[in-house]
């Protein structure tokens, strides 16, 4: 079966880190992040949105979650934790025309979140770990292009060849599972009482993934959503992602009619 048409040109940075986008800018969390970060989640107010996630303590003090972070990544040498640094007044289109990904950078001075993942070389796979937003980051164009950059990176710039992206989320967490399905995530299927929710309480987990031969069309498509032209002077899509993938798969099977009569 032929591959589907090339994404779209980008200026994206090609090297490992900083990973930089319009609205958003991906790097590596140093203790430097904290005190930022702390702010732009608003702990101990929105305590709240890390509900999901049972291994995350509530946080009271910028000092609990510099411990938490550090403790995290004593414990697992596979893990990467990225800060998401980012314009709190510009997570949505319209961006000037003359924006890059490396001018925006410099203007992505508050750190609205993370994201973490562990690499497994010998299984050629990547098991996402917490992502951890702020509430007015999620939902917006800064959080699909963030999903969007960490993708491009673990798919084509790890020293291994990554062959499958997955992830846990908590069965009740239906926002979650609806955004990675958006991007072309695949439910595999539940896990029944996998873990203990911080209540105490058994917990089911949905288990999505990504294999490399699909991200070359999610690619494309998340890649196309994302351009400028995409989106009006007012800030609102022209093609949601649900039309855009529709669109690029009518160009395959066009594509794929044309092959067969040569």
């Amino acid at each position: 079966m032929p591959d589907p048409a090339p994404a779209p040109e980008t200026s994206y940075s090609l090297s490992p880190f900083p990973l930089k986008g319009l609205a958003v800018t991906l790097e590596p969390i140093t203790p430097q992040h904290i005190p930022s970060l702390f702010r732009g989640l608003n702990f101990p107010k929105n305590n709240p949105i890390i509900d999901y996630i049972a291994n995350f303590p509530y946080i009271q003090t910028e000092s609990d979650l510099a411990t938490h972070i550090a403790s995290t990544l004593s414990k697992n040498s596979s893990l990467t934790i990225l800060a998401l640094r980012a314009n709190p007044h510009v997570l949505n289109p319209p961006f000037p025309p003359t924006l890059t990904p490396t001018t925006a950078s410099d203007s992505h001075t508050a750190v609205l979140g993370i994201l973490g993942y562990r690499t497994h070389p010998p299984s050629r796979t990547i098991q996402l770990d917490d992502f951890v937003f702020a509430p007015e980051l999620q939902r917006t164009y800064a959080s699909t292009e963030a999903h969007y950059l960490l993708l491009v990176h673990l798919f084509e710039r790890q020293d291994f060849t990554c062959a499958r992206v997955w992830l846990k989320s908590h069965a009740l967490n239906v926002q979650s599972r609806a955004h990675t399905e958006r991007l072309g995530y695949v439910f595999e299927g539940r896990m029944r009482k996998d873990n203990v929710s911080r209540w105490g309480t058994p917990r089911d987990s949905d288990v999505l993934s990504m294999l490399d031969d699909e991200w070359k069309g999610n690619k494309v498509v998340v890649g196309r959503w994302l351009e400028k032209g995409n989106f009006g002077e007012d800030g609102r899509q022209v093609k949601s992602m649900g039309e855009v993938r529709r669109e690029v798969e009518e160009e395959k099977k066009r594509e794929e009619k044309v092959k067969s009569l040569l």
